[in-house]
């Protein structure tokens, strides 16, 4: 029989707080037996300490076997015996030093046993008890309520979750997916303090405000001291996702996109009410969650969103631009001047775009259609080819891409959107969403009513529908033919959940 010392695991890092922690330390505890602890004494401690007659000696033993891993891990194997005779538990740690006495965490108990052992003794049992510890860790996903992690500054966070797997990776981020039974969740750890701190308060303003709405993602928990979030566990993955990977089409898929484009844009107008702007609307960052079996996209990602200590509808300060996509920019993030939330309103209209151009034909089609924009940009507006030196206003500086125009005007020309629903909500983005200069844009409020009236129309009116199951008689070729140049990697590459869910 392999001695308990032998079957302790490696040291491994933590990769949220840099902390070790004992790997296989469930595996080990399911070694900790009487016969091994037996093994691990001498034969004469034994005796003195577990009489044959002492029949408590196997439960004193389940009750420590944490306290057993950590003097094994200190090599204070000799205190063992002392310590359970003490009725030492693991429910009294961690222990913490007050003068000279060693005491429970609820410093009812002193343990007396720790003065046979050199103060440097006594400082690694204290520090390296935490590598058997873990951080408790209750989420409830419909209590409303958000869980702050109390996290020892020398425990590891690692072993609160049954699983965690890193699955993305940026300069300002990395996603790890978490089990905590009975779900799975999403863990987004911060590079920078200053980005937790700006998305946990977007978040917590959010929540504050007490609006409980089924489109905007709600975070579950926060740890100040790694610094990290967790969110629900997007098991859909994102929305590009799930165009590229349901292009066969369900009888109710129009029904149901035209019910989420109507949600997604009231929690932007919910967003808007309470003065805050996204700034980084786009396929990745809206979540596809399957629920009690029905289908919702939520909007997430808050990491460059932004509060607006006024109602007039900008920013104080300068914009924070480098780590937006530039596929959904609007014109005015050309310049370093405040943002109107009426930018969200121009990224929402190439969404819809897209969504509608997947609906009537396939992803592959949205990307012959973005790979068809300026290979260096793939915005939906350019520069225009004017050398007018009397132009004086930034935004008349640019224009909406002539293929933007040109998808839209292929999409009114298919037979199945004429005098649809498809056709009022493209003429939508091209009036009044896919505007240059912002104040040509309408507000939320405005675009949540619009697409409300359609679907509202839609639900009494079975003639005002679309026939999906219908085949065009012919694509447009802006969504038939592929560009020369590859699709843009901005627009769908940098989903948190890609890695796992494609």
């Amino acid at each position: 029989m392999t001695s308990l010392p032998g079957e302790l695991g490696p040291n491994v890092t933590c990769p949220f707080t840099g902390k070790k922690y004992i790997g296989n330390l469930e595996s080990f505890e399911k070694k900790i037996t009487l016969p091994a602890v037996k093994e691990l004494l001498t034969e004469a401690r034994v005796n003195q300490w577990i009489p044959s007659w002492d029949c408590n000696a196997e439960n004193r033993i389940q009750q420590a076997k944490k306290v057993i891993a950590i003097c094994i891990l200190t090599r204070l194997e000799k205190i063992i015996e002392s310590l359970l005779a003490e009725d030492l538990t693991d429910g009294d740690l961690p222990l913490s030093q007050n003068g000279r006495d060693i005491q429970s965490a609820s410093r009812i108990k002193v343990f007396r046993s720790f003065a046979t052992c050199t103060p440097r003794d006594v400082g690694a049992f204290l520090k390296k008890q935490w590598r058997v510890l873990k951080p408790t860790m209750e989420l409830d996903h419909d209590a409303g309520t958000v869980t702050n992690i109390p996290l020892n500054k020398h425990c590891a966070l690692k072993p609160a979750f049954a699983s965690c797997e890193e699955l993305a990776k940026t300069e300002f981020s990395t996603v790890f997916k978490g089990a905590i039974s009975p779900m799975y969740v999403a863990i987004k750890k911060f590079t920078r303090v200053s980005d937790f701190d700006r998305e946990k308060n977007i978040l917590d303003t959010i929540r504050s405000k007490n609006i409980q709405y089924d489109h905007l993602v709600k975070h579950l928990a926060i740890c100040d001291l790694v610094p990290c979030i967790i969110f629900p566990w997007a098991d859909g993955g994102d929305l590009a996702q799930f165009w590229k990977r349901d292009f066969l089409k369900r009888p109710d898929d129009f029904l149901w996109s035209l019910e989420q484009m109507v949600g997604l844009a009231h929690a932007l107008e919910l967003l808007h009410e309470i003065n805050c702007r996204h700034g980084d609307l786009k396929p990745a960052n809206i979540l596809y969650f399957t629920q009690n079996g029905t289908r919702i996209l939520k909007i997430a990602d808050f990491g460059i969103a932004r509060t607006h200590t006024q109602k007039t509808g900008f920013a104080r300060g300068k914009t924070i631009t480098s780590v937006s996509t530039r596929a959904y920019e609007a014109p005015e993030a050309t310049n370093e001047l405040a943002r109107s939330r009426r930018y969200d309103c121009w990224s929402m209209g190439c969404i819809i775009l897209e969504f509608i151009v997947w609906l009537l034909y396939d992803f592959t089609a949205i990307t012959n259609f973005t790979g068809s924009l300026d290979p260096n940009e793939y915005q939906y507006y350019r520069l225009k080819w004017s050398h007018d030196r009397q132009i004086s206003e930034e935004w008349e500086k640019w224009e909406v891409h002539p293929k933007v125009i040109e998808a839209m005007d292929g999409l009114r020309a298919d037979e199945r959107c004429r005098r649809t629903p498809m056709s009022a909500i493209v003429d939508i983005v091209d009036e009044n969403l896919l505007k240059i200069h912002y104040e040509d844009r309408i507000h939320a409020v405005e675009l949540h009513k619009q697409l409300q009236a359609i679907l509202d129309r839609v639900k009494t009116d079975s003639s005002y529908r679309v026939n999906l199951d219908a085949s065009p008689k012919k694509i447009p070729s802006i969504f038939s033919q592929s560009s020369s140049h590859p699709s843009p990697k901005s627009t769908y590459a940098r989903s948190t959940y890609e890695r796992k869910l494609l």
